[in-house]
């Protein structure tokens, strides 16, 4: 995590729960189970509607690595190629935007 000055913070935590299902994840924080990090887009209706709140607005995720795993390049049909260039772009304007190309 980092604040509004692009410092980096970190926190000692004990997790009550520990899942890589987004929607579970989203269930236990709007029933109290706990604090989540789930991606904005998926979050946004809830936090507009009351369910979700930000409980430190000031912080940020930093930027991560996303990885695309496909069986080999040969062979590979022009559309995944388009995909996975497409992704590229987008991921890399986002952080852009984001967090101002760090």
């Amino acid at each position: 995590m980092v604040d509004t000055k692009g410092q980096a913070t970190s926190w000692t935590h004990q997790p009550r729960l520990a899942t890589d299902d987004l929607a579970s994840l989203m269930i236990a924080a709007m029933q109290g189970v706990g604090v989540a990090l789930p991606p904005r887009k998926l979050i946004g209706d809830d936090i507009q509607a009351g369910r979700l709140g930000h409980l430190l607005p000031d912080l940020a995720t930093t930027p991560g690595l996303v990885h695309a795993i496909f069986a080999t390049r040969r062979g590979m049909v022009p559309a995944v190629r388009h995909l996975l260039d497409a992704l590229v772009a987008g991921f890399e304007a986002f952080n852009e935007k984001r967090y101002g190309g760090r």
